[in-house]
């Protein structure tokens, strides 16, 4: 049975709602930070190990010289790049390909044998079709390379250590907790401005809840599998931004008129589009999405009134 979980990435998006969340079902959760992150999350609590005890100690110890128990599965999400703002070629080798693999080889510090690692759908050669986990893998982008790079090493790393692995490769999350400058948060915090500028919208997009995201890796958990396979976790359903924007603009009571599309040119090498088929990890974790999208959208407004009210 599975109880102790270690969480690298925990100060991010989909690590933060994913502590607390593994916390509420009652797992005991440790986080993995760098001691320059600890002024993110305090010292509130004593689950807390550092990179740094794990690289260069031979006994790893928590924040207060504490012993730990034996860690059941570590949950990788620490990575860098999938921001716009972030943006050295350098750092992402250094997070998305070194530190994994420093990771995978000091895991017998915390008596571990199984990793769930996390992915990219922008890891998949672009195409007009729903991607699926046997489609080719390219490098559209620095950011997509070291995650594809860092993952195929450290399968190769893991297979050698006999540490048990699984990936899922994510899509489109949104949710509560994500950055300032992302899509949501962005239209919610102008919403009272008559001009909110976008690119023209066109993306299709396979955009999932978090919540949904969450119990996948719970799922992943509960069933106890580790077959060293690749998972697509996604709604299976594409929709354009513009409509993504559209109804997230009318649960947030925001008039059409202050959306104004066209604005903005595409990124560089930006996929028009982008959807993927989930059958793979619905049929094997028995996992489905629970939220539709404007559900979602709904629970993350509720969020964000109450923290600007």
């Amino acid at each position: 049975m599975i109880k102790n979980v270690l969480i690298t990435g925990g100060t991010g998006f989909i690590g933060g709602n994913l502590y607390s969340y593994l916390k509420s079902r009652s797992y005991n959760v440790f986080l993995l930070v760098r001691n320059s992150n600890l002024k993110n999350i305090g010292k509130k609590n004593k689950n807390i190990i550092l990179w740094e005890e794990l690289f260069n100690k031979e006994k790893v110890l928590d924040i207060y010289g504490n012993d730990i128990p034996k860690i059941d599965v570590v949950i990788h999400l620490a990575s860098y790049g999938v921001n716009p703002v972030e943006d050295s070629l350098e750092k992402m080798m250094d997070v998305n390909i070194n530190l994994t693999l420093k990771l995978l080889k000091n895991m017998f510090k915390l008596n571990c044998k199984k990793i769930i690692f996390t992915g990219t759908a922008l890891e998949y050669k672009y195409k007009t079709e729903k991607l699926v986990e046997s489609d080719e893998i390219h490098g559209n982008t620095y950011y997509s390379a070291t995650k594809s790079s860092g993952l195929l090493l450290a399968e190769c790393i893991a297979n050698k250590l006999e540490i048990d692995a699984i990936t899922l490769r994510v899509f489109n999350i949104f949710g509560e907790k994500e950055k300032d400058n992302k899509l949501l948060p962005s239209l919610f915090k102008n919403k009272d401005e008559k001009y909110i500028p976008f690119s023209k919208g066109e993306q299709i997009k396979d955009f999932l809840y978090i919540k949904d995201l969450l119990l996948a890796y719970e799922k992943v958990l509960i069933k106890d599998i580790f077959d060293n396979g690749i998972y697509n976790v996604c709604s299976g359903k594409g929709i354009s931004v513009k409509e993504f924007i559209i109804l997230a603009s009318k649960v947030a009571n925001i008039p059409f008129s202050s959306l104004k599309f066209g604005e903005y040119e595409y990124r560089i090498g930006e996929p028009m589009y982008i959807v993927g088929n989930n059958e793979k990890f619905s049929s094997k974790f028995e996992w489905s999405p629970k939220y539709k999208l404007e559900e979602g959208i709904k629970l993350v407004y509720q969020e964000y009134q109450k923290e600007f009210k």
